[in-house]
């Protein structure tokens, strides 16, 4: 390696040192191309995380669409479930009627008096 300004006071670098330069040179070429491999490889997952946090606005907007649906629907299960038993306790009261008439009937065929 030479230095303009102290190009006549600096010894020529012996052997062993070029040879160190070069080691020094090789190792630093192959560092920057790691470097450089590194940075391509972060670009690339950037990128990646930037689609995944878009998927993932996505889902969450969905989740809560889902989670509004299921709220009507709950709304709407508990007014079967209590139109249900309505009409259950309906039955019940026109399947007590149906027999108080029928054994009413029963009493006025078989000639019972005092119903």
């Amino acid at each position: 390696m030479v230095v303009p300004f102290l190009d006549g006071m600096t010894p020529p670098t012996c052997a062993r040192g070029m040879d160190y330069e070069r080691h020094l040179s090789r190792k630093l070429m192959n560092l920057q191309a790691e470097n450089e491999e590194l940075l391509r490889r972060n670009e690339t997952r950037v990128m990646d995380i930037e689609e995944l946090m878009i998927s993932n606005e996505t889902v969450a907007k969905k989740i809560q669409e889902l989670c509004d649906n299921n709220h009507q629907l709950s709304k709407i299960n508990e007014e079967l479930v209590r139109s249900v038993a309505l009409s259950e306790a309906k039955v019940l009261k026109l399947q007590l009627i149906f027999i108080v008439l029928l054994v009413m009937f029963f009493a006025i065929c078989l000639g019972v008096s005092g119903l």
